[in-house]
């Protein structure tokens, strides 16, 4: 197969000279933006209902509604909650460059700043969804002054054909 893709690269492209060349350019196209033939699922859409602010130590109410769709099979079904900590709120100081070290040492201070800098859930929890609505309490945390401020309310679920997300904005004052 490939040497009658050669054959032909060589018959219809002027720089068929440098095949070695666009092959790798080729191969550095498909690693930067993958399998064109690939068919990602687009996310349906989970309506939230949640309060605007919330207090810390407080519990507030969240409503969903699933998408109406023939994939979205109902029942048995899982959705998960959780506040989180908005990426523009990330206060993770990176070191400047280093030369790196494969040591236990550098291990342990990567993976410490790693969970740092992505564990930005403060709060979740997990509802179990039999019809098309459902209802979470979702604690909010006791938080100090300087952690208060807005969060990321967000719901997903997944059924075997399909998944569906939701997100809102929720300021803890």
């Amino acid at each position: 197969m490939r040497e009658t893709i050669d054959s032909l690269a060589r018959m219809l492209d002027p720089t068929r000279d440098r095949l070695d060349e666009q092959r790798l350019d080729h191969v550095h196209l498909f690693h930067l933006f993958g399998d064109p033939l690939l068919r990602l699922p687009t996310p349906l859409e989970v309506k939230l209902e949640a309060p605007e602010t919330a207090r810390p130590g407080t519990t507030i109410t969240v409503r969903g509604v699933l998408p109406d769709s023939e994939k979205t099979v109902i029942g048995n079904r899982r959705a998960v909650v959780e506040l989180a900590v908005p990426k523009e709120r990330n206060t993770v100081t990176v070191p400047g460059n280093r030369t790196f070290s494969l040591t236990e040492e550098s291990v342990k201070e990567f993976n410490t700043l790693y969970a740092q800098a992505n564990r930005r859930v403060v709060s979740r929890v997990i509802v179990d969804v039999t019809h098309q609505e459902f209802t979470a309490e979702l604690p909010i945390p006791n938080l100090s002054r300087a952690e208060t401020g807005d969060y990321d309310l967000r719901v997903y679920y997944e059924t075997p054909d399909s998944f569906g997300l939701g997100a809102r904005q929720v300021v803890i004052k």
